[in-house]
This record gives structure tokens, sequence and C-alpha cells, in this order.
């Protein structure tokens, strides 16, 4: 999967512990759920990073190169097929912003 996926799975990771919730195979399986598609490989996943040593002190990065640095939960990420990976594609003609979702300004959801 590569790069780009250790990324997603970092930022995944790096929310669950900003947002205080507790770092269990269960919650981290329901984040990554948002990403992977497929049940058996988001807990499969959620099992090997549960075991990993991370907290709430390390930044993203940090967390990126733990998940590299793990050969077990690389395995994982190589081996999810393509097609269980979720991906949003918009297309935009016309003026303004392209917003997928709630657009926030200064606070305000629009």
């Amino acid at each position: 999967m590569g790069p780009i996926t250790t990324a997603i799975v970092s930022r995944a990771i790096y929310d669950l512990l900003l947002a205080g919730i507790s770092f269990t195979k269960d919650n981290i399986k329901k984040k990554l759920t948002e990403f992977i598609t497929s049940d058996e490989n988001a807990e499969l996943l959620a099992e090997k990073i549960e075991k990993l040593n991370v907290n709430d002190d390390m930044s993203e990065k940090a967390i990126e190169k733990h998940l590299k640095a793990n050969p077990e939960v690389m395995n994982v990420l190589e081996n999810i097929p393509n097609a269980s990976i979720v991906s949003v594609k918009q297309t935009h003609y016309g003026t303004g912003d392209n917003v997928g979702r709630d657009k926030i300004i200064n606070g305000n959801n629009e």
C-alpha cells in the first residue's frame, strides 16, 4: 500500500489520541473502517496497532515512523487490496469552493 496508506493510518491513530479516546482494538478498528472497507483487514491492522507503543505525546510523523518500523504492520498494509480502500473523487465546475462535507469558517459550520 505504501506511504500514502501509512500516512492515513498514522493520522487516524493521531486523531484517536488527540480526542482522548481509549486506544483499544475496537476503537482503532472503528476509526480505520473510515478508510479501509474490509472488516477483516481493519481488524487485523487494529490488532497490530494496539500492540504498538504510541502515546498522545507523539506527532503524526512520529506515529508514521513507528508504523513503518514495525514489519508486522507494514505486512498487513501491503496485503490490503486496493479495492478495499475508500477513495473520494470530486469534480467542480464553476466558482466557489469544492467542499465535500461541512465547511468550517472561523468556527462556524456551513
